[in-house]
C-alpha cells in the first residue's frame, strides 16, 4: 500500500531542479535532464560539454 502510494506520488512530479538544472519527467516515465560530458586523460579530468 505505502510502495504504491510513494509511486503514485512521485509519477505526479513532472518537473524539479536538479544539480545541474530543470529535470523533466516525460510521460512514458523517462526524465529528460541536462547532463555534463566529459573525458578522463591520465591524471586530469577535461569537461567537454556543461549546460550551464
Amino acid at each position: 500500500q505505502d510502495r504504491r502510494r510513494i509511486r503514485d506520488g512521485l509519477a505526479k512530479i513532472k518537473e524539479f531542479d536538479g544539480l545541474l538544472g530543470k529535470v523533466q519527467r516525460l510521460d512514458d516515465r523517462e526524465s529528460q535532464k541536462p547532463y555534463v560530458f566529459a573525458i578522463a586523460k591520465t591524471p586530469d579530468w577535461a569537461v567537454l560539454f556543461d549546460p550551464r
